[in-house]
C-alpha cells in the first residue's frame, strides 16, 4: 500500500506531472508518456485526473495551433 503521505513520494509525483506537461507542450510524446506511466505506477489513483488533463492540454494546443497557422 502506497502512502500518499510521503514528501518524496508526492514530490516525484509533482516533477514528473510537471514534466509530462511539458513535454507535450513540447509535442514530445515519448518522454511525456514515460512521465505519466510512472506517476500512474506510483499513484494509480491518479488515472483519470492524468487522461482528462492531457485531452484537455493537447486539444488547447491543438486550437491555439489551428489560430496561429502553426503546425
Amino acid at each position: 500500500m502506497t502512502n500518499i503521505h510521503d514528501p518524496a513520494r508526492n514530490e516525484l509525483l509533482a516533477s514528473s506531472l510537471e514534466s509530462a506537461q511539458q513535454c507535450l507542450f513540447s509535442q514530445d510524446y515519448g518522454p511525456a508518456f514515460v512521465h505519466y506511466l510512472l506517476v500512474l505506477n506510483l499513484a494509480p489513483e491518479f488515472k483519470d485526473f492524468a487522461r482528462v488533463r492531457s485531452v484537455r492540454m493537447l486539444l488547447k494546443k491543438n486550437k491555439k495551433n489551428k489560430q496561429t497557422g502553426c503546425h
